[in-house]
């Protein structure tokens, strides 16, 4: 009775000593080693942010290089087309030459009051030389204009005047048989001509 006492005794002091050496064996982390860990899990983690701006740059120095080229290319482009004339004689070639006749006889008139070299910026930019006297500008007549002269020199459409001396222009005054409305249709009518009233009646 005493022996097996001994042997169970003996057995539970064996098996707590095997717990003892094993809980003994198991390494705890220390608060060093859980440092150590944080800051390589740091390093880590910078790394890879250092490596994803770094690739963001260089994505941006390509685009960057893309884009200097087209800028490049579109200038070259641009410098082959022709510069675009200046508005001002676009102005004066769509104005009526009477009126443009006379804005340069006023400018003429007034040359002596403008600023020194403002005759040369007109003559360069407008084709105007202030310098020379007016000259009355022979312009021959114009397709519409013709066409409107002979139509109201007809019989049907206008009769002389029976005052001879009556002249405008080396050319004996007619009367028209109707009104210038009317006048303006039977025109349209009889050469096909589609003008405005304005435009016949000037």
């Amino acid at each position: 009775m005493a022996q097996r006492k001994w042997t169970a005794a003996h057995r539970l002091k064996k098996k707590q000593l095997k717990q003892e050496g094993v809980s003994a064996n198991v390494s705890v982390p220390s608060s060093t080693t859980k440092v150590d860990l944080r800051k390589k899990e740091g390093k880590k983690t910078r790394r890879s942010k250092t490596q994803k701006l770094k690739n963001e740059i260089e994505q941006l120095r390509a685009t960057v290089r893309q884009l200097t080229n087209e800028n490049g290319k579109l200038k070259v482009s641009q410098s082959e087309t022709p510069p675009r004339p200046s508005p001002s004689p676009i102005f004066l070639d769509n104005i009526s030459p009477s009126a443009k006749r006379r804005a340069i006889t006023r400018l003429k008139d007034a040359k002596d009051t403008l600023a020194h070299g403002t005759q040369k910026d007109i003559r360069t930019e407008l084709g105007v030389n202030l310098s020379n006297p007016s000259a009355p500008k022979k312009t021959a007549p114009s397709f519409i204009q013709t066409t409107i002269e002979n139509f109201l020199c007809q019989d049907h459409i206008s009769k002389l005047c029976p005052e001879k001396n009556k002249i405008i222009d080396n050319k004996q005054v007619r009367y028209c048989l109707n009104h210038l409305s009317t006048l303006h249709e039977i025109f349209e009518y009889e050469t096909g001509v589609e003008i405005d009233y304005v435009t016949f009646t000037r």
